[in-house]
């Protein structure tokens, strides 16, 4: 199953219209590092969505 973007930012931050810099937000307060910009935070609230999804959340 693939989730939509709306989805994976309600996920990340609680809100399906969350912006490119409270995914980043979101992914620098989950993973504890450095994001560079708004593609690595979006990739790094996928994972953590897909990790929950098959319970391999950390």
């Amino acid at each position: 199953m693939s989730p939509t973007p709306a989805e994976v930012k309600k996920h990340a931050t609680g809100r399906g219209n969350a912006s490119k810099a409270d995914m980043v937000e979101a992914a620098r307060q989950r993973w504890r590092i450095a994001v560079d910009d708004h593609n690595q935070g979006d990739a790094l609230c996928l994972l953590a969505w897909t990790l929950e999804e098959i319970g391999e959340a950390p």
